[in-house]
C-alpha cells in the first residue's frame, strides 16, 4: 500500500511512504525524479495492466489548488526479470502533459479506474477552497481522462436522478463516496483515490453517496448518474 501527501501540523507533504502488507512494516523508499507539490484531499489511483502506476489528481495545499494540467504519476519500475540494472524496482514520478483541459482547480473530488482497456480514469465533483471570490466553490462535473494518450474529455451528458428515481441535477459535492455499476463486466468500488468501475458498450450508472453541499449541507443521499456508453 502505498501512502502520498497529506497535511500535519500546518506543513503539507509530498513524501511516500510504502506498507508491506505481508510484514505490515512501514517504509520510506527513494524517489527518482521531482515530486508534484505538496498536498492534502488529492486522489491518487491504482492504473496500468500490472497496477504499478498511480495517478495523482487535484488536491491543495497552504497556497495552491491543483486541476487537470497538474496530473503526477508515480510508478513502480524495473522487476523485468533478465538480470542487471532492469531488475532493480525503483518508484519514479513523471509528469504528462495532458491535453483537453480538464477539471479546474479541486480538492476533495471522486475518482475511480473505468474498465474500458484504455486505463481510463473518471472524475466526479470536488470543491475549490481558494476560489478569487473568497467563498467555497462547488462542482457537480465529471470528467474522463485516458491515461494512454493523457486527454481529458468532459461528461457533459450525465444524467442524475434521486433514490426514488425522480430527475435532477447532477449534485455539487466534495467528500463523498461512489460505487460504479453497468457498462462492462465486473462491478466494484470505486473510492476517493482507489477502486475500479466499468464503462463498456451499456450505459454506466455511478451511485454517489453523502459528501457536503455548498450549503454547507452533509448528506446521506444516494444519487445515481447514468455515463454514456462508450462509442
Amino acid at each position: 500500500m502505498v501512502v502520498f501527501g497529506g497535511s500535519r501540523r500546518g506543513q503539507w507533504q509530498n513524501s511516500t511512504h510504502v506498507l508491506d502488507t505481508d510484514t505490515w512494516t512501514w517504509s520510506t523508499p527513494p524517489v527518482r525524479g521531482v515530486a508534484p507539490p505538496g498536498r492534502a484531499f488529492h486522489s491518487a489511483t491504482v492504473v496500468g495492466a500490472k497496477r504499478r502506476s498511480i495517478v495523482v489528481i487535484g488536491g491543495n495545499n497552504r497556497d495552491d489548488i491543483f486541476g487537470g494540467a497538474d496530473v503526477a504519476v508515480l510508478t513502480l519500475s524495473g522487476g523485468g526479470g533478465g538480470g542487471g540494472s532492469s531488475d532493480e524496482l525503483a518508484w519514479v514520478w513523471s509528469h504528462p502533459k495532458t491535453s483537453g483541459g480538464g477539471p479546474c482547480g479541486r480538492a476533495g473530488h471522486v475518482a475511480a479506474l473505468v474498465d474500458d482497456g484504455r486505463g481510463t480514469l473518471l472524475v466526479q465533483g470536488g470543491w475549490d477552497t481558494q476560489a478569487a471570490s473568497g467563498d467555497l466553490e462547488f462542482f457537480p462535473d465529471t470528467w474522463l481522462l485516458d491515461t494512454e494518450s493523457w486527454a481529458w474529455r468532459e461528461l457533459k451528458t450525465a444524467a442524475a436522478t434521486d433514490g426514488r428515481g425522480g430527475a435532477r441535477a447532477p449534485p455539487k459535492r466534495t467528500g463523498h463516496r461512489f460505487v460504479t455499476l453497468g457498462g462492462g463486466t465486473e462491478e466494484s468500488e470505486g473510492q476517493l483515490g482507489g477502486g475500479a468501475s466499468a464503462l463498456g458498450k451499456e450505459d454506466a450508472r455511478v451511485i454517489l453517496f453523502g459528501g457536503q453541499d455548498d450549503d454547507d449541507v452533509r448528506h446521506h443521499d444516494l444519487v445515481q448518474l447514468v455515463l454514456p456508453a462508450a462509442s
